[in-house]
């Protein structure tokens, strides 16, 4: 799998290979490329042929390239016997040139996130990882974090019952991060920034790390004796999962909402 950033060309070397990779000799060559709908991108396309190749050099323009998302290309091959053999290529995932968006899939920029990192213990998983994985995990944080409901008091009231009466407060629940503005944002005070940047970190690199005893856990583990090697789990439901893990939650501390409300439909 090819990956570009949006406007570039790509360019794919394709085998004559049949969809089970079966070698293929072709006396012609056509092409069509499609996006993950189905759209059709680019329509059927001759392809240069010389007899006794084996693969081919396709060019994606930068015009079949002009959005994210994946590609995909679809190549027919008619062969001597007058059978046309077609093959089925997932080849280009385009990428926008800027993959974190600040409160679209994330709390800060890549730059900002490696600059909190630094103040951050225990993140090695995160900033050992490529540049890739950092971005995919900083997604998931996003998304983990936008699923918690918190709770943030107004700075401004520093009398004491002001200060600790909930009108005097700000909610946000999961549903109002899709719609939420960067001028929305920056209302709430410089502390929630940095405690959720901080959070985003923290959680990115629990993304990142690999945990087979809390999985087992959450799975239901009750006992694991070492000596002939026995697990006993609980029976029924297992365990409900947090969205986030503890070490995030020390971050957020504060600011989260933990009671729910509920009402008659």
């Amino acid at each position: 799998m090819l990956t570009v950033s949006v406007g570039n060309e790509a360019v794919l070397n394709i085998p004559y290979v049949d969809d089970a990779g079966n070698q293929v000799v072709p006396t012609a060559v056509t092409f069509q490329v499609q996006d993950g709908d189905g759209n059709v991108l680019q329509d059927t396309t001759q392809v240069g042929f010389t007899a006794g190749q084996t693969a081919a050099d396709i060019t994606l323009s930068g015009a079949v390239i002009a959005a994210a998302g994946p590609r995909i290309l679809l190549l027919s091959m008619a062969t001597a016997t007058g059978i046309v053999v077609s093959q089925t290529v997932f080849g280009v995932v385009a990428t926008p040139g800027t993959r974190l968006v600040v409160l679209k899939n994330t709390f800060q920029s890549f730059a900002q996130a490696q600059f909190t990192a630094l103040d951050l213990p225990s993140v090695g998983n995160f900033t050992g990882a490529a540049k890739t994985d950092q971005e995919v995990a900083l997604i998931e944080a996003f998304r983990r974090l936008t699923l918690l409901n918190y709770f943030i008091p107004w700075p401004e009231f520093v009398d004491v019952m002001n200060y600790l009466y909930p009108r005097y407060a700000w909610h946000i629940t999961p549903r109002m991060w899709p719609q939420m503005t960067v001028d929305l944002y920056n209302q709430y005070p410089v502390t929630f920034h940095q405690a959720m940047r901080q959070a985003q970190v923290v959680e990115a690199n629990a993304v990142l790390t690999a945990n087979p005893i809390d999985d087992t856990i959450r799975q239901g583990l009750l006992a694991w004796t070492v000596g002939e090697s026995k697990m006993m789990f609980k029976p029924g439901v297992r365990p409900l999962k947090g969205q986030v893990s503890r070490e995030t939650m020390n971050y957020l501390k504060g600011w989260l909402n933990s009671n729910y409300t509920l009402t008659r439909s």
